[in-house]
């Protein structure tokens, strides 16, 4: 990650600290297959989007520790695309 890169209007640091939250919460595992260490190179999932609830971002019930295996499945079954409304 590159720092003061900004997603969704949210500082990346701010996303880093959620991340840590939830990986401390759910053991430093896949929720889904429990692969951990850094070859599962987990990742933090918002369960609803950030770009569909802001207000939930950094909420860590909004969120769950994912490999990258499972977490790009997780994404190709539920293929919602943030689109911004025009203006």
């Amino acid at each position: 990650l590159v720092t003061g890169v900004q997603t969704c209007a949210l500082p990346i640091y701010a996303l880093m600290a959620w991340k840590k939250v939830i990986m401390n919460r759910d053991g430093s595992r896949c929720c889904y297959c429990n692969a951990k260490g850094k070859k599962a190179r987990l990742e933090g999932h918002h369960i609803i989007y950030k770009h569909t609830e802001m207000r939930l971002a950094l909420t860590p019930n909004n969120g769950v520790i994912l490999c990258r295996s499972c977490h790009d499945e997780v994404h190709k079954l539920n293929p919602i695309r943030f689109v911004r409304p025009r203006t």
